[in-house]
């Protein structure tokens, strides 16, 4: 009987040291990134960008106006609460990067 408490304390020990530090792994990924709103996001905001830029060097044919169109809103709906003002203050601070 001794033996187990021994055991079973070394346990919770060993369990709540791991848990209170969790080992560094390089190239660690947030939990945020495995969270498909956040992909989707992320996504949003590049394609954006990528419109952004296209559009500044070349007149868009009508499928690419669509698309991008399409991009502003959604990233307008889904990450800025709908607000446009806000999302044309993202996008001067990712463009004056």
């Amino acid at each position: 009987m001794k033996s187990f408490k021994f055991v079973l304390i070394t346990g919770m020990l060993v369990a709540s040291h791991a848990y209170a530090n969790p080992p560094v792994v390089a190239n660690a990924r947030s939990p945020v990134e495995f969270d498909p709103l956040y992909k989707r996001t992320e996504q949003l905001k590049k394609d954006f960008l990528e419109c952004d830029r296209l559009s500044r060097r070349v007149m868009l044919d009508s499928d690419t106006a669509a698309f991008c169109s399409h991009v502003t809103e959604e990233l307008r709906k889904t990450s800025f609460d709908g607000h446009f003002e806000t999302l044309i203050s993202w996008w001067r601070l990712a463009t004056a990067r």
